[in-house]
């Protein structure tokens, strides 16, 4: 969980390109300004695009609010998720977007597009599922930021729940809890590690 004063986090982890619609997310954060929240956006950078989102960053005054933190692998990449609230993937088009399983494998509430198939998001109640524009993308955010931290986290909940039943999620994730909740001195050691 968060301690008192720990902004909750959102979380883009993909590769930063023109066709995953970080400009929109960039104006829709800046129009609606959350409040105790902070975006991190994660990934390999496609073609020098993330220059353009620093650019924008700073022309929004959005320095203190949104980072871009470049690629994440591995215990990185896990502990990204984990201290994720909320992952946002506000691409134009998808095939499928398997960092949308990754991100809810780790009890992740996320936002993406229609431009992506995943539906699911709406039916099984464990993120937002709105359309590729501007309008759809500030509508979702606005959403999300609205909602409470015990129905994002009774949405993760569901998304995991989803992954497992339609993706037999491995028991990766949980192992990567347990090691980190172990790590934080917050529970057994476990078995796996020698």
């Amino acid at each position: 969980g968060k301690l008192d004063g720990e902004k909750k986090r959102a979380l883009f982890l993909s590769r930063i390109h023109p066709k995953k619609g970080l400009p929109m997310l960039l104006d829709a954060w800046k129009k609606l300004a959350p409040s105790g929240w902070c975006l991190v956006i994660a990934g390999n950078d496609n073609g020098g695009h993330a220059s353009a989102l620093q650019a924008q960053i700073e022309a929004l005054g959005l320095a203190g609010q949104v980072e871009i933190v470049g690629p994440l692998f591995g215990d990185d990449k896990a502990q990204a998720y984990l201290n994720a609230d909320l992952f946002a993937l506000p691409s134009y088009s998808e095939n499928f977007g398997i960092v949308v399983t990754e991100a809810l494998g780790y009890q992740v509430p996320v936002l993406t597009t229609t431009g992506c198939p995943w539906q699911e998001l709406e039916t099984e109640h464990c993120g937002w599922w709105v359309e590729p524009t501007p309008e759809g993308v500030e509508r979702g955010l606005q959403d999300a930021i609205a909602t409470s931290d015990e129905e994002l986290r009774e949405m993760g909940v569901n998304g995991r729940a989803l992954v497992e039943r339609k993706y037999q999620w491995p028991a990766i994730a949980d192992s990567f809890i347990e090691f980190y909740e172990w790590l934080l001195g917050k529970g057994e050691k476990p078995d796996f590690i020698v």
